[in-house]
């Protein structure tokens, strides 16, 4: 999918980039970390947004077993960063 088609199936929001959500420096994230840096207080919600992000093929989760209650750890893919770049280029103008 290209960064046009993805910024389509994903309507730009504050909470789906412009927060560093997915900065360098929080390398693979909880749910309940990307939760927090959106903003978003409902485990509900954010895990949908990121199910929704990953279908998309923006973020990948390298989390750990989940059946042993291992916590998810979320990255933007190379697609995200694009895409990211994209939005930001945008709101930066």
């Amino acid at each position: 999918m290209t960064p046009q088609a993805s910024r389509r199936a994903v309507r730009p929001s504050p909470r789906t980039h412009g927060r560093g959500v997915f900065h360098p420096a929080s390398a693979h994230p909880s749910n309940r970390q990307v939760a927090t840096a959106a903003g978003i207080s409902d485990q509900g919600q954010i895990s949908k947004l990121l199910a929704r992000l990953q279908a998309l093929g923006l973020v990948g989760n390298a989390g750990g077993d989940h059946a042993k209650g291992e916590p998810n750890a979320w990255a933007l893919t190379p697609q995200g960063r694009d895409v990211t770049r994209t939005l930001q280029a945008q709101t930066s103008r």
